[in-house]
């Protein structure tokens, strides 16, 4: 069981235990994908910005980082220039959403994934935006069975220079 909680702010020390998870998570990824200590303080100050930061027996287990998705479509056009069709009120998007490998098969990034539905829904949203390596198929084993079947919006080849597909899934909240 996590001990997740959403913070209104971060701490220097705090910003930069996220940056170092995020390194560790998604090690091999192209640097300028991952987030920094800059940029966890930066969606910090953003009071429609959702942060959550899971613990395990008090240690940074996992994190997730959730924006309104009028915010993150310009930074997206780059890699995905279809997003700028997408319909973007009442929608938060899923910046970044980690759990630390030694906890996914104890169904911690479903654990952590419901928190941050339960907090868009607190905030009126109906939708919710991923980017989630591709399956081909179904995500449920990513976000639980609790949220209904995701569409996929479209496929990118090689995320951000990751080598990997990701798909752009919505979910109704």
């Amino acid at each position: 069981m996590l001990n997740i909680k959403v913070v209104s702010s971060l701490d220097e020390e705090t910003a930069g235990e996220l940056a170092f998870l995020e390194k560790e998570i998604f090690r091999g990824y192209n640097e300028k994908s991952l987030l920094s200590k800059k940029d966890f303080l930066d969606y910090a100050e953003n009071p429609e910005n959702i942060i959550l930061l899971a613990r395990k027996e008090g240690l940074l287990a996992g994190y997730a980082v959730v924006i309104p998705f009028k915010d993150v479509i310009e930074s997206l056009v780059e890699y995905d220039p279809e997003i700028v069709n997408e319909d973007i009120e009442d929608k938060y998007y899923g910046e970044s959403i980690a759990i630390i490998e030694s906890l996914r098969k104890q169904k911690a990034a479903v654990e952590l994934t419901r928190s941050v539905v339960d907090e868009i829904k607190k905030r009126g949203a109906k939708k919710f935006v991923v980017h989630i390596r591709s399956k081909r198929g179904s995500h449920d084993e990513a976000t639980g069975s609790f949220l209904t079947k995701g569409k996929i919006l479209r496929t990118i080849p090689d995320w951000l220079g990751t080598g990997k597909d990701f798909d752009y899934v919505e979910y109704e909240i």
